[in-house]
């Protein structure tokens, strides 16, 4: 098992707006995906960058993406996963 650690950019309901995003921040040569993630059987289509294998280096990351227009609310989350080799 190892530690991602991603940080989500933004979150639509709106697939449309998170392609938006994701273009924007290529333009700024940060490469995202977008992950759907239903709450309540609602869908949010969620802009993250990641993975980090350290969570200092997503934290370094963090105050950058959050002075980019619409990721304001930008935050760092760990997610383990099993890799196989």
């Amino acid at each position: 098992m190892v530690d991602e650690y991603w940080i989500q950019a933004s979150s639509f309901a709106s697939r449309e707006r998170a392609e938006g995003l994701k273009a924007s921040l290529a333009e700024k040569g940060l490469a995202s995906v977008i992950t759907v993630k239903d709450v309540d059987g609602k869908s949010y289509f969620r802009v993250r960058i990641g993975p980090y294998s350290k969570k200092g280096e997503a934290d370094g990351w963090l105050s950058r993406i959050k002075a980019f227009d619409g990721c304001d609310e930008a935050f760092v989350s760990k997610t383990t996963v099993e890799r196989t080799i």
